[in-house]
Order: C-alpha cells, then sequence, then structure tokens
C-alpha cells in the first residue's frame, strides 16, 4: 500500500507525458500544471484502483507461480530457466486479468485531458515552447467521477 501511495503521482505524471510527449517540457512543468489547475489530489484520483488492482494481482502471481513450479519439476531440479518461465507464465496470466483495472486507472489518471473546445495559455508553464498554438482546442474536463462511475462510461460508449 504504501509503495501505490508513492508510485500513483508519478504514474498519474508519466500517462499525462504519453499523451502529450514532450508538450511540457519537463516532469515538473507538468506536475505544476497538474496541480494548478486540478489540485493536488488530481494525482491521487486513480490511487483506489491501484490497491483494488494490485493486492489481488501479487496474491495471483504469487499462487501461479509456486503452483507452476510444483506443477513442473525438471528432472535435474529447477534452475534459472524454470524459475523464469514459470514466472513469465504466472505474470502473463495476472496481467491478462488486470487488464480491466489497468484501463479504468490509466482512464482516471488521464481524464483532463480531452480534446474540447476551450483554450488554455501554456506559455507559463513552458514558455518559448509554442504550447498555446499546439493545444489550441485543449480543455479541462471531469469525465469519470469515481470506479463505479468510469466502468458505467466504459460500458456505456464501447
Amino acid at each position: 500500500m504504501a509503495h501505490d501511495l508513492i508510485i500513483t503521482p508519478f504514474d498519474t505524471l508519466k500517462q499525462r507525458a504519453q499523451i502529450a510527449p514532450g508538450q511540457f517540457g519537463s516532469t515538473k512543468r507538468l506536475l505544476k500544471y497538474a496541480i494548478r489547475h486540478e489540485g493536488f489530489s488530481s494525482l491521487f484520483r486513480s490511487f483506489p484502483v491501484t490497491l483494488l488492482m494490485n493486492a489481488p494481482q501479487a496474491a495471483a502471481l504469487v499462487c501461479v507461480n509456486e503452483s507452476l513450479k510444483i506443477l513442473y519439476r525438471p528432472k535435474d531440479g529447477h534452475h534459472f530457466m524454470s524459475y523464469f518461465t514459470c514466472a513469465a507464465i504466472a505474470g502473463a496470466f495476472t496481467s491478462v486479468i488486470t487488464i480491466p483495472f489497468d484501463n479504468i486507472r490509466t482512464r482516471l489518471q488521464t481524464q483532463n485531458f480531452y480534446a474540447e473546445s476551450r483554450s488554455i495559455n501554456f506559455s507559463a508553464y513552458a514558455p518559448n515552447s509554442g504550447l498555446s498554438a499546439k493545444f489550441k482546442d485543449f480543455a479541462m474536463s471531469i469525465k469519470y467521477r469515481n470506479i463505479l462511475d468510469t466502468i458505467m462510461t466504459i460500458q456505456r460508449e464501447e
């Protein structure tokens, strides 16, 4: 839980930087923008779903990995490749079952980066970068209120 509390804001900034690569010039400018326009809590908006995703994922990873190591017993004993193979299969399995949570988390983290019709002046965050022109139609809008609303919106729209 402490890990998720520390990583969630960084993951939020990473997701937003991937949406607009290089547009803010630095992580510091992106952080400044997010806090000024959305508030400090915007960095932790996805924390509940991160907890819901990571706790079962870690438990499933350990269970599947240990089960595979018991089922797959090489005659000459376990070695690097057998451990690696079991861990890779367990990781792939748990990734598949956490994809819906990851999708919800990403949408909560990036929801304010949807193009709308309002212009934002980025010159204060990245002078001489031409951001105002690049993001002329960029606006802030809360699309998802919480985890349940995110699930219902995804179901309704897709």
